[in-house]
C-alpha cells in the first residue's frame, strides 16, 4: 500500500542519514557490527543493494564497515576490540546469505520459500538426538 511504501521510504531515509562516515551504524553510542548485519539484511528483504547510493558514505558500504570487525582466521568482534564474538560471526553469516540470496534473485533471508526441504530438520536421526542432548545441557 501506498502508506506502507511511504514508511518505508521514510526510514530508509532516516537510517541513510545515521549512517557514519565508514559505512556503519552506531547503537547505545558505540560503532557495532550487528547494526550493520541487521540493515544489509533489511535493504536486501527490500529488494536493495548493499551498495545503494543512499548508503554510501565517503566510498564506504555498509559491507566495508563489516569487514571492519573481521579478525583474521577467527571470526567478527562486536564493537572491533579484537575479540572473537560468536553471535557476531552468526550475525554476519546471516548477512552474507542475504547479500547471496538477493544479488542471486532468491527469496529474502527469512522468506526462503523458495527452498524446498528434502527432509524435516526434528525427524533426521542424527539431529534430533544431538538438538535432545544440547536442550538436556541448558545450551
Amino acid at each position: 500500500s501506498p502508506e506502507v511504501l511511504n514508511a518505508i521510504n521514510r526510514a530508509l531515509m532516516v537510517m541513510s542519514g545515521m549512517q557514519d562516515e565508514t559505512g556503519g551504524f552506531m547503537s547505545f553510542g558505540e560503532k557495532n557490527c550487528e547494526s550493520s548485519v541487521q540493515m544489509i539484511v533489511a535493504l536486501c528483504s527490500l529488494g536493495i543493494s548493499v551498495d545503494d547510493p543512499r548508503f554510501v558514505k565517503n566510498g564506504n558500504t555498509l559491507l566495508d564497515s563489516v569487514k571492519d570487525f573481521y579478525i583474521p582466521g577467527g571470526g567478527f568482534s562486536h564493537l572491533g576490540d579484537n575479540q572473537v564474538n560468536i553471535m557476531t560471526t552468526e550475525q554476519v553469516f546471516y548477512a552474507m546469505t542475504a547479500i547471496e540470496r538477493f544479488e542471486n534473485g532468491k527469496t529474502a533471508l527469512y522468506d526462503m520459500s523458495d527452498l524446498k526441504p528434502k527432509m524435516m530438520f526434528f525427524k533426521h536421526k542424527y539431529i534430533l538426538p544431538a538438538f535432545k542432548e544440547l536442550v538436556a545441557k541448558g545450551i
